[in-house]
């Protein structure tokens, strides 16, 4: 008997979805959607299965025995620091900008006295990643200079080219890569 595992994807919405659907339409010779209805049952299923049986006139039921199999895919990180010359509201406005641009959703966001964090989703055409942000006021003579510290993560080359865009458009601002 060949090797059959049963995937479970709960699409967090329609546009996921139909990532998916792209994805099993890929992968057409191994991988096929379920017909009829999947159903997850805990403990022992012969009562249930026998209620099950006297409610269907015809039908295939089947049973497999299924164990969660933790699955770890290796996602890439990336960070980069910048300076942008420019107070810390106003450096949040602008990353705020350039990161709608590019079609990121802000997932949460904390401020404190002298520093930001916020979070962000982005799909792009190489996989999803996870844009964490952390802004840090200049010191005290230095009001009008953020410090940045942007941590991408995702699949495959998805983070490098969120950070390649993200710094070749603050670039463009006068922000400077700080190594």
């Amino acid at each position: 008997m060949k090797g059959i595992s049963v995937i479970v994807v709960e699409a967090a919405d329609d546009a996921e979805r139909k990532r998916v659907e792209y994805v099993l339409e890929k992968w057409r010779r191994n991988a096929s959607r379920l017909r009829g209805i999947v159903i997850r049952f805990e403990g022992s299923p012969e009562a249930f299965l026998k209620e099950l049986s006297q409610k269907l006139t015809t039908g295939s039921v089947r049973v497999f025995k299924a164990f969660e199999e933790e699955v770890e895919v290796e996602r890439e990180k990336r960070t980069a620091h910048f300076v942008i010359e420019r107070g810390r509201e106003e450096a949040e406005k602008l990353l705020s900008f350039l990161l709608a641009k590019m079609g990121a959703s802000l997932r949460e966001m904390r401020r404190f006295d002298d520093f930001s964090e916020s979070e962000y989703g982005l799909y792009t055409r190489k996989g999803g990643v996870v844009i964490r942000i952390t802004l840090r006021s200049g010191e005290k003579e230095e009001k009008e200079r953020t410090d940045v510290h942007v941590h991408v993560e995702g699949a495959s080359e998805a983070p490098a080219d969120v950070l390649k865009s993200l710094e070749k458009d603050l670039s463009f601002f006068g922000a400077r890569c700080k190594e």
